[in-house]
Parts: C-alpha cells; sequence; structure tokens
C-alpha cells in the first residue's frame, strides 16, 4: 500500500510503502477512517482486505493505525472468517478466508466491518472491530440463506462483489452488488444480525 503526501494535489509525493503480509497482495477494500472509542482506540485506522497469492499467503482483514501516516503501525492482520469447517484440530496456524473487499464504520461507542468472502456462499462477513488490535466476527450471510430471493445469475456462485455502507434516517445500511444477481439491501444496526430488506 503506498502512502502518498497530498497536501499538493498538483505534485502528489509517495512518502511511504506498506507491505502485505508474505505471499499475500491488498485487495480493493483499503479504507481509511477515523475512530474514536470512548476508553478505547482513538485514531486513524486503515482498514485492508487480503488476497493470497501463495501457499502462505493470508486472507482476512489487516489493521493499521495510521494517525501518523508516517510511521503506521500493524495493529491485526489475524480479522478472518475461520469459520465453515476446513480446519481441522491440528492446525496450529489457521488461515482466514480470502477477502475480496471490507468497508468498516463506527456505530456509536463500536466501530464494525464487512468483508466478502470470497470462499463459501454465505459471503459478507461482519465483524467488530471496536479494539481493532482483536477483531472478532460477528456474523455471516449471503444469498443461499435469504429465502424468497430468486437468483437467476450466470454462473452457479453468486457471489457479492462489492458494497457501500452509510447511515441516513437514523439506520445503517450496506448496498451489497452481486453482479447480475442484482443489488442486496441489508439494515445493518445490528451487524450480528444483518436484516434483509430488498
Amino acid at each position: 500500500i503506498f502512502v502518498v503526501d497530498i497536501s499538493n494535489p498538483s505534485k502528489p509525493e509517495k512518502v511511504d510503502f506498506l507491505p502485505s503480509h508474505q505471499g499475500t497482495y491488498a485487495t480493493e477494500g483499503v479504507q481509511a477512517l477515523h475512530l474514536d472509542i470512548p476508553g478505547g482506540f482513538s485514531g486513524d485506522v486503515l482498514v485492508v482486505s487480503n488476497e493470497s497469492c501463495r501457499p502462505n499467503g493470508i486472507g482476512g482483514l489487516t489493521l493499521w493505525d495510521i494517525t501518523d501516516p508516517l510511521n503506521a503501525v500493524k495493529l491485526s492482520e489475524h480479522g478472518g472468517d475461520y469459520t465453515n469447517g476446513d480446519i481441522d484440530s491440528t492446525d496450529t496456524d489457521p488461515v482466514a478466508h480470502d477477502a475480496h473487499s471490507a468497508m468498516a464504520w463506527q456505530a456509536g461507542n463500536n466501530a464494525y466491518a464487512v468483508a466478502i468472502d470470497n470462499e463459501e456462499g454465505l459471503d459478507l462477513d461482519f465483524f467488530d472491530i471496536t479494539d481493532p488490535t482483536d477483531p472478532v466476527i460477528l456474523s455471516e450471510t449471503g444469498l443461499e440463506e435469504w429465502t424468497g430471493i430468486s437468483v437467476d445469475a450466470y454462473g452457479n456462485f453468486p457471489t457479492s462483489h462489492d458494497f457501500d455502507v452509510r447511515f441516513f434516517g437514523g439506520d445503517w445500511y450496506v448496498l451489497v452488488s452481486y453482479w447480475d444477481a442484482g443489488w442486496v439491501l441489508l439494515e445493518v444496526n445490528d451487524p450480528a444480525n444483518p436484516v434483509l430488506l430488498d
């Protein structure tokens, strides 16, 4: 990830570089936001989704403290989905599923993130990142879970690609793009229990 000084927009200057984990690349989910958690973290966080490109790569989320962009500090790289049963009890170094995109937000005293899980049908993973050093998965959902939705899309694995998170009218929403399967709107006031709206 390139850190660029844009104080003078006509002359952007590369000032730093944040390396990915070995065998891993940063995906479309790169977002900076300010968190101000009462009694907890206060500062700027960079949320990065990861996809592996070698056997020793990782998936999931990496979180950086970028309050001082010239001295970024990695807070965590273990946030991810480890839950679909593909890890056995002998695995001492489990790897989170690849995550194509991620987005975070603060709601009241808590901070959350949503990530696209490349590896299973429940492809929207929601996390509590209130403590950015210890992301916790809250829920998984996706097209295969929502009853009453008829999906007539190209291919046999209709997966999400990207999303947007917005607060309006007193509620938090995630609008998810499922390629040619269409758009899905979720209410996520409680990310542990996303509610399908349309």
